[in-house]
């Protein structure tokens, strides 16, 4: 992630946060919910991307098609005890988008640079090894893409799982 696209998140991030705060602020000097607004309680971490299916014959370039019903995992941990903070699952669409909600997981107050996106299965028998592209074997980096009253969208980079048939091994030597 480059530095401009690192600092424009934090903006956005501090930016909805200072307005909760100023929210919370005014509410605890009594005036009641109407006049301050439906301001949330807990934030909702949501996250999306899509999964695919690579063409072998052009070196990994080309999508083949999307991957339905593909399992994709996000999991939180701790910064400093690394342990799990938040997980969620779900299955791509017919067009092999996923949706995944972290309702437990408030990025402003946890941060979101030690969540991971990881593919898992795919239900597709002639395209179901996990490959490195987007980061799905290791942990795909979260973006943010928008912030809603009490939801924050990000997304990952598309990743893909690629026939068993292709050559695995990498380049030759």
């Amino acid at each position: 992630m480059d530095a401009a696209h690192s600092m424009w998140t934090f903006a956005v991030l501090i930016t909805f946060f200072l307005a909760f705060r100023h929210a919370v602020a005014l509410n605890d000097t009594g005036l009641g919910e109407g006049e301050v607004g439906n301001w949330p309680k807990e934030v909702v971490t949501v996250v999306g991307g899509y999964v695919y299916c690579h063409d072998c014959a052009h070196n990994g370039s080309r999508w083949i098609k999307s991957l339905p019903s593909a399992l994709v995992s996000v999991l939180c941990k701790d910064k400093k005890t690394h342990n799990v903070t938040s997980y969620g699952a779900a299955r791509t669409n017919a067009k092999g988008y996923y949706q995944v909600k972290l309702p437990h997981h408030n990025p402003l107050r946890q941060g979101i640079a030690n969540c991971k996106v990881h593919l898992l299965v795919s239900t597709d028998e002639k395209c179901n090894v996990v490959t490195n592209t987007g980061n799905g074997k290791v942990g795909a980096n979260l973006l943010l893409r928008k912030a809603y009253y009490n939801e924050l969208f990000f997304r990952a980079a598309p990743m893909a799982f690629t026939p068993y048939y292709c050559d695995h091994r990498g380049p030759k030597k």
